[in-house]
């Protein structure tokens, strides 16, 4: 995770949660889900570590399950992947703003539905 921090080191705080990840097509339609756990977060970063790689610049959905609460659907691009250690990579996904697109907005929300109830 060390590779990962730079300038920006302050301003991450650690943070550990579950968030199931889906990457999304041309279109903004979501592909199948997998699970990651969060490693540190700040204002538009979030770190995660996972047992698959990413491409860079790929844009990916996320749903960050909190203890009490419902969880939190978000949008971003990743910035970086790179292999950490034991077979896990550390993956720094720059948050952006929801999708405009009402229908981008409605498969990620259709999306998150039917995970949570799988």
């Amino acid at each position: 995770m060390a590779a990962l921090m730079t300038n920006t080191q302050s301003t991450l705080r650690t943070f550990s949660a579950p968030v199931d990840i889906c990457d999304l097509d041309e279109r903004g339609r979501p592909g199948p889900p997998w699970c990651v756990r969060a490693q540190a977060i700040s204002r538009s970063i979030l770190e995660v570590r996972s047992r698959r790689m990413c491409y860079v610049n790929a844009t990916v959905g996320m749903a960050i399950h909190l203890i009490d609460d419902e969880p939190m659907l978000l949008l971003g691009r990743i910035a970086s992947c790179v292999y950490d250690s034991d077979g896990q990579y550390a993956i720094r996904i720059a948050l952006t703003d929801r999708p405009a697109d009402t229908a981008v907005r409605d498969a990620l929300t259709q999306w998150f539905l039917d995970a949570r109830d799988a």
